[in-house]
């Protein structure tokens, strides 16, 4: 064979061979590569589904969830159950006026895999509350909203300001849900919710009502300051508070300390006091403020003492002829008052005018006043007492200070004098 044959063979060897892998390969390849698109297929499925469950698995837990927060599955019940809820909170709170309207609750559907079949998971149940309330008593009413662990939520809130901010028209709707899958029959969920910001009602109450949106600056009133006062065991000591406010807010009147008996009239501002018999002298701090109305409340305070004196004796106790000696008329001569006395054992009596005197025993008195209670103001020495109708001279007490339009003396003189 010459060289040039063996060469053509050579070359049509290698284009049969070519050909032949050309054609074997592709047999052989082509169905594992197949293979291998149908397994990464499969593989990525598989991780779909398992998406899929773990989709599925979180859902089922925060459906859970939200079922433990969820109202009634059945409509009467949540709608009732709310309604009252939404009422007391709003009450509680201070509303007036209050409404609370339920409206026609709506399906919750959502759409399965196929596009065409709702599913029913609840109802929606819509709500109005209006009213009148303070701005306070507004926060109270959000703080209690809040707290509350429950599947809500405020759609909108309407405020309309009145008297310079201090009430407030109030008109807000809200939204519940009730899901079919929730475990509360017959009662709404207990659970205080955590998703406050601010740990106590207080704490919003400063950050809301300090800073009134509503209403125009509230300046502070004013209270007089108060003198020290002085006041005998056993008598009533009586101080009129005197407060103003530059914006005309109503004031009310407190005690913010002082003795447990004392009471302050919260709309005059009249304190009284009747200090024990038995209390030692002493003297006692006392603080009372003047609160107004306004939004902020604004408040003025002010310290004074009291002084306290042991109860004043009556210098005619220790007569025995005091003790059978009583006013026996009241009667009227030239159109004055008179009075009469009589001592009963010795039979010695009186008929006197204001300004005449009259003795029993060593006890030398004069009339001061006849008045018309039925009562006479007698002097003797430098101190004055009261002598009541159907009482012994011996019962007659002191005048304290407050009461007689002149100063009283001392009743140890008195006494001495008396015997």
């Amino acid at each position: 064979m010459q060289q040039r044959e063996r060469w053509l063979a050579i070359i049509a060897v290698a284009l049969i061979a070519i050909l032949g892998v050309q054609w074997v390969l592709p047999r052989f390849f082509n169905p594992l590569r197949e293979r291998r698109q149908q397994l990464t297929t499969l593989q990525q499925q598989i991780d779909e589904r398992r998406e899929e469950l773990a989709h599925g698995r979180r859902a089922e837990r925060v459906l859970k969830k939200l079922a433990a927060r969820s109202l009634p599955a059945d409509q009467d019940v949540a709608r009732t159950r709310y309604q009252n809820w939404l009422a007391s909170l709003a009450e509680e709170a201070g509303f007036q006026k209050l409404r609370t309207e339920p409206q026609k609750p709506a399906e919750i559907s959502i759409t399965m895999d196929d596009r065409r079949t709702k599913h029913s998971v609840g109802y929606r149940l819509d709500f109005t509350v209006a009213g009148e309330a303070s701005l306070p008593e507004l926060v109270q009413f959000l703080y209690g909203f809040y707290s509350r662990d429950l599947l809500h939520q405020l759609r909108k809130v309407q405020i309309t300001p009145k008297e310079r901010g201090k009430r407030l028209g109030v008109d807000i709707s809200v939204q519940a849900l009730a899901l079919n899958r929730t475990a509360n029959a017959s009662r709404l969920p207990q659970a205080e919710a955590d998703r406050l910001a601010l740990d106590a009602l207080q704490d919003y109450r400063q950050l809301i009502v300090e800073n009134n949106p509503f209403g125009p600056p509230n300046h502070s009133p004013t209270l007089q300051p108060i003198s020290e006062q002085t006041v005998l065991a056993a008598q009533e000591l009586s101080v009129q508070l005197e407060g103003s406010d530059p914006d005309g807010d109503q004031l009310e009147y407190r005690l913010v300390k002082g003795p447990a008996e004392a009471k302050v009239d919260p709309g005059s501002g009249k304190l009284q006091w009747k200090p024990d018999q038995a209390i030692d002298a002493s003297k006692i701090s006392v603080t009372v403020a003047a609160i107004d109305d306004g939004v902020p409340q604004r408040k003025a305070q002010q310290t004074f003492d009291i002084m306290v004196k042991p109860p004043a004796e009556s210098p005619v106790a220790s007569f025995d002829a005091a003790k059978q000696t009583f006013i026996t008329a009241f009667t009227g001569s030239s159109g004055k008052p008179q009075v009469w006395m009589l001592e009963k054992t010795s039979g010695k009596s009186y008929q006197l005018s204001e300004g005449e005197s009259f003795q029993f025993g060593d006890f030398q008195a004069t009339v001061k006043r006849i008045d018309k209670n039925r009562s006479i103001e007698i002097e003797s020495g430098d101190q004055r007492l009261r002598w009541p109708w159907e009482k012994s001279l011996s019962e007659a007490t002191v005048v304290s200070p407050e009461e007689s339009p002149e100063p009283a003396g001392n009743a140890a003189e008195l006494q001495a004098r008396a015997g």
